[in-house]
């Protein structure tokens, strides 16, 4: 037990170490590559696989944050980054290189996979500064304790109390018989959100280390519809943040057929994994006003950078379009031309462009 005084110096110290665990795109690049290799990360793993499979298997002994353990060691960020666990790693790293290089398609795609990291540096002309602190990043899923926060965990089960370690690394869960959501060998105490030692509630002192924020979306914008993500997006505003949305690759074709409609759900809508979660974070937003201002206060700022999102994917899939459209034209103007000497055409023009459809539908 803590008296009040000890509890808030506490309290300070978890959140001053919390707020130092940021990472560089050198980092980045090394895990993405190394964890590729391995066959643990495709482009299709959830950022939630990625806790799972790598994060807390790899910690469990130190019970640590993944900073701890990672290659380069903890690196003081500059750049908040906000982000859903439902989405694939893949796009939350696109989407930090975009922020970090300025590039773009194919060229950030060649950054992330390229095996010379040296080479594609000068290929790029990516500044120098990069490779140290030009841009640093803060994950919670690399940054966090997970061993104190989720591991092993049955919330629904447990509600609050606090468990022997074996319930903890007992997988399926000894009371309702379900598979964890992430299980862990480690047996470690959880600790409640209002604990001085809980890093899920130090987020507004994480923010508070730093002046931008970058939120990571996905191709169905469902990180819009989380709340942790949209409570993010507005203590990073009250604190004067420069932020800014990037949408990797691609976009669900609703979007780019109703561009102008698009519009942010309420706060009192958006999801969370935990019913007790939602209620703690809608607690926060109403001590600082009523969930309608802050409603306003995410239109404000993230509707005009979605917005610039969905037109940037539009313009550069129509371009992709019309150039699979003249390569199309092209093969079926050469096909008809080597053919017409005998008179005979294979081939119907119908077919051809059916042959192509694939490849232009699948950029829509």
């Amino acid at each position: 037990e803590l008296r009040d005084g000890e509890a808030q110096i506490v309290s300070e110290a978890v959140a001053q170490q919390l707020r130092s665990k940021g990472f560089t795109v050198d980092q980045l690049l090394s895990f993405w590559r190394q964890r590729s290799w391995e066959g643990k990360l495709l482009k299709t793993t959830k950022t939630e696989e990625v806790v799972r499979t790598i994060v807390i298997p790899e910690t469990a002994a130190r019970q640590c944050s993944y900073l701890d353990v990672m290659p380069g060691n903890k690196n003081t960020p500059n750049t908040f980054v906000s982000h859903w666990w439902g989405s694939s790693f893949y796009n939350d790293a696109i989407c930090m290189i975009e922020h970090a290089t300025g590039l773009r398609g194919e060229a950030v795609r060649e950054f992330l996979e390229s095996q010379s990291q040296d080479d594609i540096y000068s290929a790029l002309n990516v500044p120098a500064a990069l490779r140290e602190n030009y841009c640093t990043y803060w994950m919670c899923i690399f940054a966090v304790n997970q061993h104190k926060t989720l591991c092993g965990d049955c919330r629904g089960c447990r509600q609050g109390a606090d468990w022997e370690p074996g319930r903890y690394v007992a997988n399926p869960c000894q009371g309702c018989r379900k598979m964890k959501r992430l299980p862990c060998s480690c047996g470690s105490r959880k600790y409640p959100a209002d604990h001085p030692c809980s890093e899920v509630n130090k987020f507004p002192q994480v923010l508070g280390g730093m002046d931008r924020t970058l939120v990571a979306l996905d191709p169905a914008l469902l990180a819009l519809k989380r709340l942790w993500c949209m409570c993010e997006v507005g203590f990073a505003a009250g604190l004067s943040h420069d932020i800014v949305c990037f949408i990797p690759e691609s976009l669900e074709p609703h979007f780019l057929v109703n561009k102008s409609h698009f519009q942010l759900v309420s706060v009192n809508r958006c999801a969370a994994s935990f019913p007790e979660e939602k209620k703690l974070l809608l607690e926060c937003i109403g001590k600082g006003g009523s969930q309608k201002d802050f409603d306003d206060l995410l239109s404000n700022i993230l509707l005009p950078e979605v917005q610039r999102e969905i037109a940037r994917i539009a313009s550069e899939q129509r371009g992709y379009l019309t150039s699979d459209l003249s390569k199309a034209m092209r093969f079926k103007q050469t096909k008809i031309k080597m053919l017409a000497p005998s008179g005979i055409v294979s081939t119907a023009p119908e077919e051809i462009w059916s042959s192509h459809k694939p490849q232009v539908l699948t950029r829509w």
